[in-house]
């Protein structure tokens, strides 16, 4: 390890002043690794006081990695943040510290606040939320993500809860639903009753988007309240920072272009003209960076994806490919195209979303390395007989 002398000072300046508490990993009393906090840092990304603390200088010897030590400490360190009353923890991370970065998002580092570099090279400072909260603001960054990657045609937002409306049931529950996503004040009998007026002015069903992270109590009251489920569905996620992907026969471009919605419109079996019509305008309506990709075989197209990046988040959605093409390896080599480019234009972490009980997508995605972030589902009104 390179010697920095005013590093070193620095640490036991701030060990000497109880501003740096060091923790120790040893087995029968030989030092194995360790890990500190900082409570106070020249950097407000870094710690806030009495609410985000600084997670510093996590070591382990190299001869003992791939143990779990590392692993061990950093629990050992959140539950020490956790003592200490604070809601936030942050870490600083070498953008080739492939590890590390695994490591920490792993458990439960997903916010990158900062992406940059000083005179040691590029770097991450990444945050994590501590308490019952931290799964909810992860849940959060992602259906944020999936809002901006399919604009719905109209956006209501209503005491916490967002309602929009795209034309229709026969489109998509996605861009036709209700997403309660932050707190409320009013109560939720009330405010069912209202989507279910301003959906039925627009003569639409009304569905409401659920999630790991919604209360369950209104997951239970629309449930008794005659809601069925319907879809259920995985968000999945995957470091790209972890893996090499290479760019097969893959078409790009960076706009949503009449040429790929055709191709797309035509792999998907997408004929109704009125939901043609819908999609198209929805597309046009997407406001962050895209990638389309296609795959050509002998003039026709057989394979179709779209990347949308945001935050160094790359979303992949509508890879399709043609029916009678499928079990020959297309799908793999969109997918890994895309995330080939998408690594190319700056994102870090991938993410997608799969109906369940789609057990060869599921399983390809597990192939490429996404992981289950969370699951959701749509609550549907029965409709009376």
């Amino acid at each position: 390890m390179e010697k920095r002398p005013e590093m070193a000072k620095s640490f036991y300046d701030e060990l000497v002043s109880g501003n740096r508490i060091i923790y120790v990993y040893t087995v029968d009393g030989e030092y194995l690794g360790e890990g500190s906090i900082v409570f106070e840092r020249n950097d407000p990304d870094y710690s806030i006081p009495g609410q985000r603390i600084y997670f510093s200088r996590l070591v382990v010897k190299e001869e003992y990695r791939n143990q779990g030590i590392g692993s061990i400490l950093v629990d050992h360190i959140i539950k020490k943040a956790l003592e200490l009353g604070y809601s936030e923890i942050s870490v600083g991370v070498d953008k080739k510290n492939a590890g590390a970065f695994r490591l920490y998002q792993r458990k439960g580092f997903c916010e990158i606040i900062y992406d940059g570099e000083d005179e040691y090279g590029p770097y991450y400072k990444l945050l994590k939320r501590l308490g019952d909260n931290s799964m909810k603001d992860k849940i959060l960054i992602y259906e944020e993500l999936s809002l901006n990657a399919l604009p719905a045609l109209q956006t209501q937002f209503y005491d916490g809860w967002i309602l929009r409306f795209t034309g229709g049931y026969s489109y998509t529950n996605r861009a036709n639903s209700v997403n309660p996503l932050y707190p409320s004040s009013f109560a939720p009998t009330e405010k069912i009753s209202e989507c279910e007026r301003r959906y039925f002015a627009q003569d639409q069903p009304t569905v409401f988007k659920i999630t790991d992270g919604t209360d369950t109590e209104l997951d239970k009251l629309l449930e008794s309240g005659g809601y069925d489920v319907l879809t259920p569905t995985y968000l999945m996620t995957s470091d790209l920072t972890l893996r090499k992907f290479a760019i097969g026969k893959c078409v790009f471009s960076e706009e949503i272009n009449d040429k790929w919605l055709e191709i797309y419109f035509k792999l998907s079996n997408y004929t109704e003209t009125k939901k043609r019509e819908i999609a198209k305008r929805v597309y046009e309506n997407v406001k962050v960076s895209v990638l389309c990709g296609r795959i050509d075989i002998c003039g026709n197209a057989v394979a179709c994806g779209m990347c949308v990046i945001e935050r160094g988040y790359a979303g992949l959605y509508n890879i399709v490919v043609n029916e009678s093409d499928r079990g020959r390896g297309y799908g793999e080599e969109i997918c890994v195209s895309l995330l080939a480019e998408a690594k190319r234009h700056g994102a870090h972490t991938s993410y997608l979303q799969v109906v369940q009980k789609n057990h060869a997508a599921v399983n390809l995605y597990k192939k490429l390395g996404y992981e289950t972030a969370y699951s959701y589902w749509y609550r549907v009104k029965k409709e009376k007989a």
